[in-house]
């Protein structure tokens, strides 16, 4: 690619002379942010913007002395702000860092609250039915039967929840997509989704499970 002619429109073109590891347009009318140039203009307006790569080390002294240069060599010139591609990075994705740190962390209370409900009900679960774990281990069966028993219903529940939880998302952004336009849900992330939430379930049943597990046939037949 590098010293091929590419033609910026009909009439102008330009050679390729490096390419940019990653370069992101300052708007994206078109889905096509990453797919950007930096080519040579004439500026004929009497104002301009200058970029100007240093070292990291050498950041503050260069902003100093770019900003005395340029007042120096133009004394009308009118020096707006001279600020680094950090700030400005910061500046444009502030409001979309915010909004996805208030997700991540409205997302991350779900969760735990979900694991909790869960250990909860199992929980519940296995101090109701005390004395039919108690049975059934009298009857012959294994620890690793009772052990199976609370996440097979562990995964028939989440399967239950995970489906409905699906159809919901799916339809809100098909909604979403034919009234505002926005994009299409991708699919991976609803795999995702769904293995993420069936190791949750399984994570939070596991200590229950384990407790009913250990339960005494003996000592469950005697309870009350």
């Amino acid at each position: 690619m590098v010293g091929k002619t590419i033609y910026i429109n009909s009439v102008h073109s330009a050679v390729i002379k490096g390419i940019v590891e990653q370069l992101q347009a300052p708007w994206d009318p078109v889905g096509q942010i990453e797919n950007s140039i930096i080519y040579p203009r004439v500026i004929t307006r009497n104002s301009a913007r200058y970029l100007i790569r240093t070292k990291p080390s050498m950041l503050q002294a260069t902003i100093a002395d770019t900003e005395q240069y340029l007042a120096m060599s133009n004394q009308q010139r009118m020096i707006r702000k001279v600020q680094t591609i950090e700030t400005i990075k910061k500046q444009v994705y502030g409001p979309d860092i915010a909004a996805i740190t208030i997700l991540l962390v409205v997302m991350t209370a779900l969760t735990i609250i979900a694991a909790m409900g869960i250990a909860g009900m199992t929980s519940f679960n296995v101090l109701k039915r005390h004395k039919q774990i108690g049975i059934r281990r009298a009857l012959g069966a294994t620890k690793i039967d009772i052990l199976n028993q609370f996440f097979i219903e562990n995964i028939i529940q989440t399967t239950c929840g995970i489906f409905m939880g699906c159809l919901l998302a799916v339809g809100l952004n098909i909604f979403l997509v034919a009234q505002y336009a926005l994009p299409k849900l991708p699919l991976g992330y609803i795999f995702i989704a769904v293995f993420c939430l069936y190791v949750l379930g399984i994570l939070a049943t596991l200590k229950p499970a384990l407790k009913a597990m250990n339960v005494s046939p003996a000592q469950a037949t005697r309870s009350q």
